[in-house]
C-alpha cells in the first residue's frame, strides 16, 4: 500500500480525532531508526521535538539463538 497517500489519511485521521477530543497537541513516536516513516511525517507538515534513546529488557531465554 505504499506510495497511495493511505498514511497521509491516517494521519489526518489522527490529528481530527485528536482536536475533536480537545487536544492542542499531537505526539507521535517511533524508533530513531525509522528514517521511513520520520519523511513520511515531515511531508505531512510535523516536526521533531526530541529523541529518546529507548531500552527494552528481555527475560534471559525469550530471544531465540
Amino acid at each position: 500500500f505504499q506510495q497511495r497517500g493511505l498514511y497521509a489519511h491516517l494521519l489526518a485521521g489522527c490529528e481530527k480525532f485528536a482536536e475533536e477530543a480537545g487536544a492542542t497537541q499531537l505526539v507521535i513516536s517511533t524508533q530513531t531508526h525509522n528514517a521511513n516513516v520520520q519523511r513520511a511525517w515531515s511531508r505531512y507538515g510535523f516536526e521533531p521535538v526530541g529523541t529518546f534513546l529507548t531500552v527494552h529488557v528481555i527475560r534471559k531465554g525469550r530471544l531465540p539463538r
